[in-house]
């Protein structure tokens, strides 16, 4: 069995997260049933429709073209998920098992990744919306 490098199989692992995660970044809006009585009362149409998802619900009015919208389906009007991740900040032990590790990116990752569970991100948070900067996120 050939086995890859840790560089391969952590670019690998990015590209199927980012392949995963894009389909859920968004979702559809479902009109209330205040929001068909305002959009009726501003004439029912396409125009009203964008008011009502963009000024009043402060979502994106798409028309249906979500290709920028990942995870809206079908939906005219997309409202981006809120941040589901955060920095993880490390622990006392964490520290410890890190340079027991050898220090370095490759310690940081295993720890972060392998005896804690998070994501290591090495600062590239596309995919983790709410971690800023961190290298070691964490699910909210």
């Amino acid at each position: 069995m050939k086995s890859f490098p840790m560089v391969w199989t952590g670019a690998l692992f990015l590209l199927v997260l980012k392949c995963v995660y894009a389909v859920g970044q968004w979702d559809c809006y479902h009109w209330t049933a205040r929001d068909q009585d305002l959009i009726y009362a501003r004439g029912g149409d396409q125009e009203a429709e964008r008011k009502v998802c963009e000024v009043i619900r402060g979502h994106v009015f798409t028309g249906g073209n979500n290709a920028g919208t990942p995870g809206c389906g079908g939906c005219w009007c997309c409202q981006k998920l809120k941040a589901l991740w955060m920095c993880h900040a490390w622990t006392a032990r964490e520290l410890a098992m890190i340079k027991a590790l050898g220090g370095g990116k490759m310690a940081e990752r295993a720890v972060c990744d392998g005896t804690i569970g998070h994501m290591f991100t090495a600062g590239q948070n596309s995919l983790t919306p709410g971690c800023g900067t961190c290298w070691c996120c964490q699910k909210i």
